[in-house]
């Protein structure tokens, strides 16, 4: 059977569209069907050949159009961010400073039982104790509004006589110098949108933003030969370009110097806020994940006075440690009285303060026995529990202290650079076609569109 190739009816000429981007091409949109029943009005073919690289080209294109404000908006947020605990101490140095005096630090039922006299209306939920000298201590606090609501607030305790220094109540819409900091978080973090709808939108928004750039990755890659020459190329900025050529410069060598970190920002971005929805799906196709120690166990509502206090039951979790983690150190402590337990998280301690661990070990206490109901640990984790314990610390740059923390925090103006440059690029080029192309070239709208 002999075969002919056609062009839509209402496609123009080649010609015409010769200066055009995809998928006005027609070379893109060609089709083979049947010579004995060829007609004009035949359309669509059978079947369509569609290069790869327009495709692919317009693909980045309009991803990077409909991405580019939250790009921009994440870059800038998340720079701040990366310095959010120096920030807020700056802002609010009453409440996270306390100055060191010569006497003992209280444990943790001495501030619980400071926190149940200063905050009668709250409940104490969770005490960090990885402060350092000179810092305050921070908790988090459950109580309900006048509606009955549910509301948690972060609370800043002297560790040496629990003094109360400062409250703030979390989730609030509020600008001010004591709100700033949590405000700037929640809006990189969910778009200031209540959760989960905030975070599945910002995760959608990486799973996207990994796609271009991976497209974005390989468009940089050359159609001709010799390759490494000519790639070596897109690598470069043109000193004394034009400014045309300085914004293709700066988008394509840019991108291509840090694609690396840019892929790695959107791929823990999906794990923060895909965690369950996308990341350990995908995962467990080749490592089945530990639960969370809370998930491990069943729900056993107890009363609020467990036999256990906070002193023993971190004790009896240090007692528990294995050996290679006995200088490990505590990180805060939480009493879960729907469990009956309390949930004890340790951390390394080989990194100064301005890293953050990835080892660590988290144990479930009965509140009742000292029993270890559940444990979750990375040495003895599984290969996605690795894999896990290191999207956060890498993606705040934490993992490797001050120089990793700068260089996310410059990743942040880059991501801003890039979307910025992409969206001029694009707006140049739409200018140039429409002085080209002032009139609509297709006479049937309906039927194929630009």
């Amino acid at each position: 059977m002999q075969y002919v190739e056609i062009l839509p009816p209402v496609c123009p000429s080649p010609h015409q569209f010769a200066s055009l981007p995809y998928p006005c091409r027609p070379n893109v949109f060609l089709g083979l069907i049947p010579a004995s029943t060829h007609r004009p009005s035949m359309f669509p073919p059978l079947f369509f050949r569609i290069e790869v690289r327009p495709f692919l080209a317009g693909l980045h294109r309009y991803l990077g159009l409909l991405l580019a404000g939250f790009l921009c908006l994440a870059g800038l947020t998340g720079t701040l961010l990366v310095f959010h605990h120096e920030i807020d101490a700056a802002l609010n140095p009453s409440w996270f400073r306390a100055p060191q005096r010569n006497q003992v630090r209280l444990d943790a039922d001495a501030l619980a039982q400071a926190v149940s006299v200063q905050m009668p209306g709250s409940r104490l939920d969770l005490i960090y104790l990885d402060a350092a000298p000179g810092e305050s201590i921070r908790i988090r606090l459950k109580s309900r509004d006048k509606m009955g609501q549910p509301v948690m607030s972060e609370a800043f305790l002297d560790p040496y006589d629990g003094r109360l220094l400062g409250v703030r109540q979390e989730g609030v819409l509020i600008w001010d110098r004591v709100h700033v900091m949590p405000l700037v978080f929640r809006l990189h973090q969910q778009l200031l949108i209540s959760p989960p709808t905030g975070k599945w939108v910002t995760g959608a928004v990486a799973l996207l933003w990994l796609l271009h750039s991976l497209t974005g990755f390989y468009l940089t890659l050359p159609r001709n030969r010799p390759f490494w020459s000519r790639w070596r190329q897109v690598w470069r900025v043109k000193r004394g370009a034009s400014r045309a050529r300085l914004e293709m410069d700066l988008h394509r060598a840019g991108g291509l110097w840090c694609w690396a970190l840019l892929v790695m920002l959107a791929f823990s971005a999906v794990y923060l806020n895909l965690r369950k929805e996308v990341f350990i799906p995908a995962i467990s196709w080749l490592s089945t994940p530990t639960p969370p120690v809370i998930e491990q166990t069943s729900l056993q509502m107890t009363s609020f006075q467990p036999r256990l206090n906070y002193t023993q039951a971190i004790a009896t979790g240090h007692a528990q440690l294995p050996r290679s983690e006995i200088r490990y150190r505590l990180r805060y402590v939480q009493y879960l009285p729907e469990r009956g337990a309390y949930r004890l998280a340790f951390e390394e301690t080989e990194h100064d303060k301005a890293a953050k661990a990835v080892r660590f070990e988290q144990l479930l206490i009965d509140a009742d026995t000292g029993d270890v109901l559940a444990s979750r640990s990375y040495d003895r984790g599984t290969f996605a529990d690795r894999l896990m314990a290191w999207q956060f610390p890498l993606h705040s740059g934490q993992v490797f202290g001050w120089p990793g923390r700068i260089v996310i925090a410059l990743s942040g103006l880059l991501i801003t650079l890039l979307s910025a440059t992409g969206l001029l690029i694009w707006l140049r080029k739409r200018r140039v076609v429409s002085r080209r192309h002032p009139l609509p070239l297709l006479r049937n709208s309906r039927s194929f569109s630009c």
